[in-house]
């Protein structure tokens, strides 16, 4: 049976991004269909355990006395996302450096070695820029009530992958269109031949 992407990380109890995995390990098929990916399991002992999932052991009752005098119990994995604090904080992390020093007199060793850590500076400032921008891009999306909704399909991109890309403008999918296109038109020289969708 075909299903979504979506559909069979439910079924297998995985994360969305490891389906992909599964696909190159040859324990799921996919075929693009209609414009969409389908995918199913081929693998046998992937669909047994797709089909009896193992039961979770139940936690056993801990005594008190053993919890410890004045000890809180552990704190639940899943704590509530706080998007708009985790985009400040990064944001506040990053630190744009803007000083460029002066070329100095020196062998040609030393001016190649200053070259170089000049471009590397610049490269890692643009790239701070680029993050900086893009956190305060998405807490604008925050402001105004946009922020983790798919800019390409509108549907709501995953939390965990908003825990592990909190700027994520793209749900997985879309993402690896808008990369698989980037690819393409920096593969033809930066011509514009594409949608301007992305």
């Amino acid at each position: 049976m075909w299903m979504t992407r979506e559909e069979i990380a439910a079924k297998l109890g995985i994360v969305l991004n490891t389906v992909r995995g599964k696909v190159h390990r040859g324990q799921v098929e996919r075929k693009a269909e209609g414009g969409k990916n389908w995918y199913r399991i081929v693998d046998p002992e992937l669909e047994r355990k797709a089909a009896k999932p193992e039961p979770a052991p139940s936690p056993s009752p801990v005594p008190k006395e053993h919890l410890g005098a004045g000890k809180k119990p552990a704190k639940k994995e899943s704590a509530k996302f706080n998007a708009k604090q985790v985009l400040l904080d990064q944001l506040a992390s990053i630190k744009i450096g803007t000083s460029i020093e002066a070329i100095e007199k020196g062998d040609e060793i030393d001016l190649a070695a200053g070259e170089i850590s000049r471009e590397l500076d610049a490269k890692i400032s643009m790239r701070q820029h680029k993050q900086a921008k893009e956190i305060e891009e998405a807490l604008e999306r925050l402001k105004f009530g946009e922020y983790g909704a798919c800019e390409e399909c509108g549907e709501p991109i995953p939390e965990q992958r908003l825990r592990l890309y909190p700027a994520a403008r793209f749900c997985v999918r879309c993402q690896e269109e808008v990369d698989r296109y980037e690819k393409l038109k920096t593969f033809r020289g930066g011509k514009n031949e594409g949608p301007d969708s992305y």
